[in-house]
């Protein structure tokens, strides 16, 4: 299962599993979603260590990925304008650029 730590990952992971870009009707797609942990905090990204809560995305009964639902939060709440600054900062804190 693939760990989900920036936008830019999320965004390509939504291509991947062919939803719309406002995520309306994504059971069309036969994507589905769960919710795993106990607290919402973000210092562990999508490991799910510590209990923290992440979204695991499914598609055709598979689990595909996992998000902290923290960064689910902190990349809906990103105004438009700041984005691609956000983007290049996750990218130097994770150490790479994927997606």
């Amino acid at each position: 299962m693939e760990l989900i730590d920036t936008r830019r990952e999320f965004v390509a992971l939504a291509r991947r599993l062919g939803v719309r870009p406002d995520w309306h009707e994504p059971d069309e797609r036969e994507v589905a979603a769960r919710v795993q942990g106990s607290h919402l905090d973000n210092a562990m990204g999508a490991t799910g260590e510590c209990g923290e809560l992440r979204v695991i995305f499914s598609q055709d009964g598979e689990d595909i990925a996992a998000v902290n639902l923290a960064n689910l939060c902190a990349w809906a709440s990103v105004p438009a304008d700041e984005v691609a600054e956000r983007e290049r900062a996750e990218e130097q804190m994770y150490g790479r650029e994927r997606a």
